[in-house]
């Protein structure tokens, strides 16, 4: 970049030439001043301009002068040279270019002339090549067709190739001929007609149908007299139609004579004929059999005919390239059929009709052995015949399992035919003679927990319920069934199991067909189904009585227990003491019941006696068993029958010696063990299904009935397990804890439906709030008159299912809590009006007349307080709604409140009475909580002395 040049030094004048100078002159001249002067002034200084400049050329040449005229001549000779250059270059580009004469002109036609002959020369040679090549090719195809006319089709097929070779090799010239594409077409046609005589020929050399197979070692080609042998025809074949021939040959072969001749009786004859060209065929025919009298055996001996008649004719005709795959590929079919379609099919049912059956068995190793190793090449290591056989004796097992577990499951499926068995039942440990325990009570401020009759010993081996377990039904000592729960031990060969109930008398509610074990062949049934009948128990109509005419149990006839011996009675208050009097006058002798009743009323009804005086206590008298009855479906015996007869089954399966002795010792050992494995399973199986089948919504009887199932079932199972070898006995042992959980929880979950129909039919009382109102009072009149009816009715259904002792602890449990949620309304009122009092205590009385549901015989008591209990709670509680403050002091001190918590009684005595000195004189009592000798009393007596003071109380209520 040049250096800027200061503003404040000068500047170098532009130079102007005269030009310039004129022309500014000329411009800026205005058109005033212009005129002929100024401008002959601006021409003369031009020629000024011009003259100097002549002048200065001149003296410059003139300076130099001879330099500039030698500068002069060269100029003018090179100007010279130059014309020269050019005239000789135009002439030598015509010499060139020249159209006519020109060098390349000639030389280009010259070359054109060259290039046309190379051409002709070399179409000339390609045609010729051509020529000669279709030639060939012509001379190949007649000879196809020559052979192919005379039916000398191998020799045909055998040059085909060659021709086909020569086509694909042919020039490329000719590939485009019209002709060669002429010639192609003939030839794939000629190829085509030879294959189809070909297939013709392997058509009438081999054919099979159901009823014969023929094969001709040779045949005759069509419009010809040339004949050709089978071999000829599959080594000529292409390998396409070669490859589906062979697949149709073998699909044939084993549908039309191997899985048929071992599904049926056939019969087979071998025939020879000769046509009349001197043509001979071979024809296997065959025909269908009686089945009555077949020998199983003959089956395969018919298979190994037709593989023998293979062999002979057919195999050795074979193309050696195909032959040995062709024969491994029937390998795997007629192994297969001899499986599934023979061995597998014909596994029998029976142990009895094994031997036969492993003759078969060892006849389909031999033919594995000769036919399918030896004749068809099978690899020796693969002998699946042989390997099913050596493990028959588990086939037959899992069969057996398979049949047995879907009739088993038809069993279970079908739907109920209402035949009902009542089997009987020992109940151990029960006193000949029961006694009155007293039950021990404690008395605690804010417990909450109710005191109750514990009557251990009784008629049926009844317990008494804790009333803060009531609902716990599983936790009875007595197991109402008979079957108790099997016990663990370290070592399954010595585990514990309970008894086997007694199953004797069993009798039908209902005719039920025989079981039709013929397909078991189990004939022997331990228990005859189609016994007389007995007539179905139905409930009497009636709600007014709690018995009904027929004795579902069976025992109306049995010697009925001794009455418990009486407890001392209480000391009666002294307004009482004059009821009392007339109570032990009434009373019966001293070995009565505490309590006689004139009918099977309820206790409100009839509380005329007071309790006899104590007596002296006996030792208990030695156990005697006691029998119960309950219903239970034929179809759980029937199962149960069944599951014996497996077991058995099991263990002539696993003694017999008919099998292989090459057998191995593990398996030898494992024998039977899928059998008997299979008898727990069949229960198993019934546990799953029936419920899912018949109860998904559990309703009354069936989900009680399904409990009586399980639990005679679990006892069949601990009496089979007692015989079995400890495998079997483990799972037996699990199926029975199992059946015995399933039937407990259906028992169980019978009684909570029960408790939640009362619960709701209660809850129409809205907690027996405002009975002073006439209408209120008829609503909750009309609700525990319905769990009246409701508990009746299920009464009648449950008694003609269970057994005594399950029958009164499910009925006992739906009535407690019945009587519980009643007496928890009533408690929970803050204020009993004297109207309100009076219709609670009628609401109340009305349940007493459930009472004569737990009377088993009419000389006897009713055992509702082993039972239920809450029953003497509740009892007492519609008389303290009625009752004075002095009859209340005297049952509080006579230790009969002692089923009342303390804030209850406080809270009771608050809503029924107004706020007086007596009253809170009443509360301090009550408070101070119960004396020792009132506790000692109640614990010595027992419930039969609160039983006295509840009568004599209610005595006094109807008297006044």
């Amino acid at each position: 970049m040049a250096f800027p040049v200061p503003s404040h030094l000068p500047r170098k004048a532009v130079s102007q030439d005269i030009s310039s100078r004129v022309l500014s002159k000329i411009s800026s001249a205005s058109s005033k001043a212009l005129d002929a002067d100024l401008a002959a002034s601006w021409v003369a200084e031009l020629d000024e301009a011009i003259l100097a400049s002549k002048s200065k050329i001149h003296e410059r040449i003139y300076s130099d002068l001879p330099l500039f005229e030698e500068q002069l001549a060269s100029s003018r000779a090179v100007q010279e040279r130059l014309a020269a250059l050019t005239s000789s270059v135009n002439e030598l580009s015509n010499a060139v270019s020249h159209p006519e004469s020109g060098t390349i002109s000639t030389v280009l036609r010259a070359l054109s002339a060259h290039a046309s002959l190379s051409q002709q020369t070399q179409d000339t040679e390609t045609t010729c090549d051509a020529m000669e090549h279709l030639l060939r090719c012509r001379k190949e195809y007649d000879s196809l067709i020559s052979l192919a006319n005379e039916g000398r089709l191998a020799e045909a097929v055998e040059i085909s190739p060659q021709l086909q070779d020569l086509l694909d090799a042919a020039p490329p010239a000719l590939m485009e001929a019209e002709v060669f594409s002429h010639l192609k077409v003939a030839f794939r046609t000629s190829r085509n007609h030879i294959e189809e005589q070909l297939n013709d020929a392997y058509a009438r050399s081999l054919v099979l149908s159901q009823r014969e197979l023929t094969i001709r070692p040779s045949v005759q080609v069509h419009d010809s007299m040339s004949v050709i042998s089978l071999s000829s025809i599959l080594s000529s074949l292409s390998a396409i139609s070669l490859s589906n021939h062979f697949a149709v040959l073998r699909r044939d072969i084993c549908a039309y004579y191997i899985d048929r001749l071992l599904a049926q009786p056939m019969s087979l004859t071998h025939s020879s004929t000769k046509g009349s060209s001197g043509i001979t065929s071979e024809t296997l025919s065959f025909r269908p059999s009686s089945s009555a009298a077949e020998n199983l055996s003959t089956r395969l001996k018919n298979v190994a005919s037709v593989l023998d008649f293979l062999d002979a004719h057919l195999f050795a005709a074979l193309p050696s390239s195909h032959a040995a795959s062709f024969k491994k590929s029937l390998c795997r079919p007629i192994t297969t059929a001899l499986l599934q379609q023979f061995l597998v099919l014909l596994l029998p049912s029976s142990l009895a009709a094994l031997p036969p059956y492993l003759r078969l068995v060892t006849q389909a190793k031999e033919s594995e052995e000769k036919y399918i190793v030896g004749m068809l090449g099978q690899d020796p290591r693969d002998r699946e015949i042989e390997t099913w056989a050596d493990a028959v004796s588990s086939h037959y097992e899992r069969k057996r399992r398979a049949q047995i577990l879907d009739d088993a499951r038809q069993m279970i499926l079908r739907q109920d035919d209402g035949v009902q068995v009542r089997v009987e039942v020992e109940i151990p440990n029960l006193p000949a003679t029961p006694l009155a325990s007293p039950a021990p009570a404690s008395q605690g401020s804010g417990s909450g927990s109710e005191g109750v009759a514990d009557v251990s010993d009784d008629a049926w081996g009844l317990e008494g319920e804790e009333s803060g377990d009531t609902n716990d039904l599983a936790s009875a000592t007595e197991d109402a069934w008979g079957f108790d729960d099997a016990q663990s031990e370290t070592e399954l060969a010595t585990r514990d199991i309970p008894p086997e109930p007694a199953l004797s008398k069993d009798t039908l509610t209902q005719p039920e067909p025989a079981a039709d074990d013929s397909a078991w062949g189990w004939d022997d049934s331990s228990e005859d189904v189609n016994r007389p009948a007995a007539t179905s128990p139905q409930a009497s109509s009636s709600d007014n009585s709690a018995d009904w005419d027929d004795d579902p149990w069976g025992d109306s006839s049995n010697p009925s227990p001794s009455p418990p011996v009486p407890a001392p009675a209480p000391k009666p208050a002294s307004r009482l003491e004059k009821l009392a009097g007339k109570a032990k006058a009434k009373a019966t002798p001293p070995h009565s019941p505490p309590l006689v009743k004139d009918s099977p009323t309820t206790l409100a009804s009839s509380p005329r006696h007071l309790p006899a005086p104590p007596r002296a206590k006996k030792e208990p008298p030695e156990p005697v068993p006691q029998v119960e009855t309950y219903a239970i479906s034929g179809r759980a015996r029937q199962l149960a029958d069944l599951m014996d007869a497996i077991l058995r089954e099991g263990g002539e399966f696993a003694s017999t010696t008919i099998f292989d002795s090459k057998a191995s010792v593990g398996s030898q050992q494992a024998r039977g063990t899928v059998i008997l494995q299979t008898a727990p399973a069949v229960l198993d199986l019934f546990r799953a299904l029936y419920p899912v089948k018949f109860t998904q919504q559990p309703t009354e009887p069936k989900s009680i009935a399904l409990a009586n199932d399980c639990i005679y079932a679990r006892g069949r199972v601990l009496n089979a397990a007692r015989q079995c070898a400890v495998g079997a006995k483990e799972m037996l042992l699990e199926t029975a804890d199992s059946l015995e959980a399933i039937g407990r929880r259906w028992y169980e979950q019978s009684i909570e439906i029960q408790r939640n129909l009362v619960a709701e039919t209660l809850k129409r009382a809205e907690g027996f709030a405002g009975t002073a109102e006439q209408e209120h009072y008829d609503v909750c009149e009309e609700a525990v008159m319905g769990v009246l009816s409701q508990v009746r009715k299920v009464a009648r259904q449950w008694k003609a299912v269970l057994s005594k002792s399950k029958y009164f602890d499910a009925l006992g449990s739906v009535v407690n809590f019945c009587l519980k949620c009643i007496m928890d309304d009533i408690l929970a009122l803050p204020d009993i009006t004297e109207v309100e009092s009076h219709r609670l205590s009628e609401l109340c009385r009305i349940l007493h007349a459930l009472e004569g549901l737990f009377i088993d015989d009419p000389e006897r008591p009713s055992i509702v307080v082993g039972c239920v209990p809450a029953w003497l709670k509740f009892s007492y509680l519609s008389e303290l709604l009625e009752a004075s403050l002095a009859d209340i002091s005297y049952l509080f001190d006579e230790g009969a409140l002692i089923d009342y918590d303390t804030q209850e009684l406080i809270k009771l005595v608050r809503a029924l009475f107004a706020d007086t000195p007596q009253r809170a004189n009443m509360v301090n009592k009550v408070m101070a909580g119960h004396s020792k000798a009132s506790l000692a009393a109640a614990h010595e007596t027992g419930p039969n002395a609160r039983i006295g003071a509840h009568a004599a109380i209610t005595h006094l209520a109807s008297d006044t």
